[in-house]
């Protein structure tokens, strides 16, 4: 899209898990160190990392679409945390977690890194004029963005949750809902002045249903390697507005 023709966006919602933070990576470490600490050796912690955040996926979508389930999705993670270690491979370590050792493991997920290059594209992002507001849209609850925003020092202006909100993404009162808490109006949003930003085209396309403006980044943990490349944008007959491949390009597009 041309400079001349691009909207001018006035608030940007950022995806959490994957997309501002090393969700993957940063889990593995944390249970490795777990691990290590009660001597649980020869488990995968990658994979087992893995086959959690699958289940959250898998759960959070079919809640949004209407299924039964938790809101809170620490309840739904510890949830999903008994389920994994019903699994034969995992007995050792079902032994030796008990039901609080689980509910702290769940924290984990409160302790998210972000990537390296985060921190200064928002911060670049804040500097600009007219100002854009950030704010986190995201399955987790109010107080896990809370916790992650503080543990890595982002400037954000707020945050929307799966707990405030009372659904998960991709349900469209997710986007609706704090658009509008923003004080964007749906003419607001079908003249571009909201943005979705993401690291998964799932979240994209539902947020494009809304009239959101769509900013994809690529990031190798996020979708598969095979559908990273193959999002292309509009532009090109793809199905997103924009695409960076850097947090540093944020600010210089929305400039």
């Amino acid at each position: 899209m041309a400079p001349e023709s691009r909207p001018r966006i006035r608030a940007v919602l950022m995806d959490q898990f994957g997309t501002l933070t090393d969700q993957h990576g940063s889990m593995t470490r944390q249970l490795e160190q777990c691990g290590a600490a009660s001597d649980l050796g020869g488990v995968d912690w990658s994979v087992f990392a893995e086959r959690w955040r699958a289940g959250y996926l898998r759960r959070t979508r079919e809640i949004a679409a209407g299924a039964s389930g938790p809101s809170d999705v620490d309840e739904l993670h510890l949830e999903l945390l008994d389920k994994l270690l019903e699994e034969k491979e995992y007995d050792k370590v079902a032994e030796q977690w008990s039901p609080d050792k689980r509910r702290q493991i769940c924290q984990f997920w409160h302790k998210l890194d972000a990537w390296p290059d985060t921190k200064p594209g928002l911060d670049a992002v804040r500097q600009l004029e007219p100002p854009v507001l950030l704010a986190t849209l995201s399955n987790g609850t109010l107080r896990l963005l809370v916790d992650i925003a503080r543990h890595n020092n982002l400037p954000i202006d707020a945050h929307f949750s799966g707990d405030l909100l009372q659904s998960y993404k991709p349900n469209p009162r997710m986007y609706c809902r704090a658009a509008e808490l923003l004080g964007f109006d749906a003419a607001a949003r079908q003249r571009g002045e909201v943005a979705m930003f993401a690291s998964h085209i799932d979240d994209l396309l539902a947020a494009k249903e809304q009239g959101l403006y769509t900013i994809y980044i690529r990031r190798p943990t996020e979708d598969t390697s095979e559908r990273r490349d193959s999002v292309k944008t509009f532009a090109d007959g793809g199905e997103v507005d924009v695409i960076i491949e850097s947090m540093a390009e944020l600010a210089e597009h929305l400039q």
